[in-house]
């Protein structure tokens, strides 16, 4: 199924090749500590658990809500309207807080934004600007479809080592980090390069396969 919200760098187009991938692997849990847009949790089929997390709270609060209150977001969504005005507006009133009106705020920011990008100034506010998207619809079935996948999951906002301890034998993980390095002219250098360098990726799995590996033996 298609994801709630748009995200940078997401992974749609590997979801066709997941099945050669996986092959009849026995998969017992899912992880995806670099949530994002979630393509790939989106495109399998999960008969038990799955544990998701990310770094970026607003992003975890609206999954929180679309799992939850899918309902509720989805009334305080449908007040806004795809305007230049609105669109600052709504980006001046967004904050931290975990509630409802939040997510809604969040969702529709993500929805008509500049290329779906996530991005905040040194205060950690969000900075995107209008992308006017002239021909925006935005079908909120998506959110109740999303609602009914996500309800047997572990939602956690966290460095992406928050839930490894969880990991089990037979548990399927999926890494995506932020990129380093600039495709197609994405600008991701500019947005990631002081957040998330190749060095502290090699560094970190590193020390997280070694602690699985333990772990698992």
């Amino acid at each position: 199924m298609e994801p709630f919200v748009r995200w940078a760098g997401g992974k749609t187009w590997l979801i066709p090749h997941m099945a050669d991938l996986l092959g009849e692997v026995h998969i017992e849990h899912y992880h995806e500590p670099f949530l994002g847009g979630g393509a790939i949790f989106f495109s399998l089929d999960h008969l038990k658990k799955s544990y998701l997390s990310d770094a970026n709270s607003q992003l975890i609060n609206t999954y929180i809500q679309v799992r939850d209150n899918p309902d509720g977001l989805i009334e305080e969504f449908q007040k806004f309207h795809n305007t230049e005005a609105d669109y600052y507006r709504i980006r001046e009133e967004i904050t931290a807080d975990c509630t409802i009106a939040n997510a809604a705020r969040f969702l529709f920011l993500n929805q008509t934004s500049y290329n779906g990008l996530y991005r905040v100034n040194r205060k950690g506010r969000y900075n995107v600007p209008y992308g006017f998207r002239d021909t925006w619809e935005y079908d909120v079935q998506r959110i109740r479809d999303a609602s009914e996948k996500l309800k047997n999951t572990r939602i956690t906002a966290g460095d992406f080592e928050v839930n490894k301890y969880r990991i089990k034998r037979n548990d399927l993980v999926f890494l995506d980090p932020p990129y380093t390095v600039s495709h197609n002219n994405n600008g991701f250098i500019a947005y990631n390069k002081n957040l998330f360098s190749l060095n502290s990726v090699y560094t970190s799995y590193a020390k997280m396969s070694s602690q699985m590996t333990m772990h698992l033996t």
